[in-house]
């Protein structure tokens, strides 16, 4: 991440950037090695999940570590494929809203000192959120589950559903 932060900088200091190049310029950050990595091994272990849960239901049992060559294999290919699709969508999106002056703002930021440590941590951050909100979730259902007497929204609306279904 630090030479391509290194590259950004060299190049906002030799020319200014047009708004399309600075949006792609900045995409890439999002995009961090770190940030991929990480996306890839979150993928990695939802992959091993889902397909010990495929193994169950055939009435086999696998191990994590002999599913790992699988999941990784397919986290890995999934990643080559998200990656450009996610930067061409993230600058794309970057262009539509965003200014050139704001964009030159956000690389200014980015390319920082506090800029390149916040998207070192950026990673770290997310997955920090996912696992409360799976934590928390995890909370609501059971107590959904034991006291749904709390909940009366979600009991009127899940009733409204399994009508609407015929359960």
């Amino acid at each position: 991440m630090r030479i391509s932060i290194i590259a950004l900088t060299l190049i906002l200091g030799l020319s200014p950037i047009a708004k399309a190049d600075q949006a792609s310029v900045l995409a890439q950050v999002f995009n961090s090695r770190e940030m991929i990595q990480t996306t890839g091994q979150v993928m990695e272990e939802a992959m091993i999940d889902f397909l010990a849960g495929m193994f169950i239901a055939q009435g086999r049992q696998v191990s994590d570590e002999e599913l790992r060559p699988l999941s990784k294999a397919f986290a890995e290919e999934l990643i080559s494929k998200m990656t450009p699709a996610i930067h061409d969508a993230v600058a794309q999106y970057l262009r539509q809203n965003f200014s050139q002056n704001e964009l030159q703002a956000l690389l200014d930021f980015y390319t920082s000192p506090i800029g390149v440590k916040f998207v070192d941590h950026q990673a770290t951050m997310m997955i920090m959120g996912s696992q409360i909100g799976e934590k928390i979730g995890a909370e609501v259902g059971e107590s959904m589950v034991s006291n749904p007497q709390n909940y009366p929204e979600f009991m009127k609306a899940l009733a409204d559903l399994e009508k609407k279904i015929g359960l």
